[in-house]
């Protein structure tokens, strides 16, 4: 048996024009596509999803490549941004934290040096006048024109007595006149308090003047108390006047 071969027939001319005219529309394709314009591409001439993490190179898409606006909202799958990938500043400061705890106190530091002294102040205004200070007063007199006979004996007699109603510091007089018949009469007289004690003495006649000062308290009786040296039945003591006067305060007080 005989095999036939098969005749291979000629494209006809039809055919050949065809595929020409699809060659050259494939070529002007591909070419438009590598050659778009910048920015030529924007939200309107992409659809929801066409472009896939799968389909861009890393780092194939900057600034330059996007149209003003052609990555909104709706272009960006939620939860897929990170604060790395805004600039600084873009993103809004969030809200203030919660006060943290306090720390620990710090390590006292160094003392200072001690500074340079200030210059002296003016003087400051007088002051007013305080309220015046306590003066009461306190007397007695006695043994007036007839006079108080001293004892013969040497003994003490009291010719005169005052009580001091209140406290306080006083200063305290004394005064007599003593006389005598005879020349050689001598007169002692003393002026006794609880702090306060006088002593004078006169000859004959003459005025005996005592005088003392000191803190008393009240009810103190000062006692003015004389006698005689010479056994005279003629010596006495006249005009016998004890005075104390209240003071605020005393210096050098005896």
């Amino acid at each position: 048996m005989h095999s036939r071969k098969r005749k291979l027939r000629l494209p006809s001319p039809a055919l050949v024009i065809a595929c020409l005219a699809l060659a050259v529309s494939l070529g002007e394709s591909a070419y438009a596509v590598t050659s778009l314009p910048r920015a030529s591409v924007g939200t309107k001439q992409l659809k929801s999803d066409a472009v896939v993490a799968s389909k861009v190179a890393n780092g194939a898409i900057g600034a330059s490549q996007l149209h003003g606006n052609a990555v909104s909202s709706s272009k960006v799958a939620d939860g897929s941004l990170h604060a790395s990938d805004f600039a600084a500043g873009e993103l809004p400061a969030g809200p203030p934290g919660p006060q943290g705890p306090q720390g620990p106190q710090g390590v006292q530091g160094l003392r200072g040096f001690q500074g340079i002294q200030g210059p002296q102040g003016n003087p400051g205004p007088k002051g007013d006048t305080g309220p015046a200070g306590p003066s009461d007063a306190y007397s007695i007199a006695t043994n007036g024109i007839s006079g108080l006979p001293l004892p013969q004996d040497d003994s003490v007699r009291t010719v005169a007595a005052l009580t001091i109603p209140k406290a306080g510091y006083y200063v305290v007089l004394g005064k007599t006149l003593s006389s005598g018949e005879d020349d050689d009469i001598e007169t002692s007289c003393s002026l006794d308090g609880d702090n306060s004690s006088a002593f004078s003495r006169a000859f004959n006649s003459g005025n005996v003047s005592l005088e003392s000062s000191g803190l008393l308290s009240a009810g103190t009786t000062l006692l003015m108390r004389c006698q005689q040296f010479g056994e005279s039945d003629s010596a006495k003591v006249w005009y016998t006047r004890i005075t104390a006067i209240r003071v605020g305060s005393l210096n050098g007080a005896g």
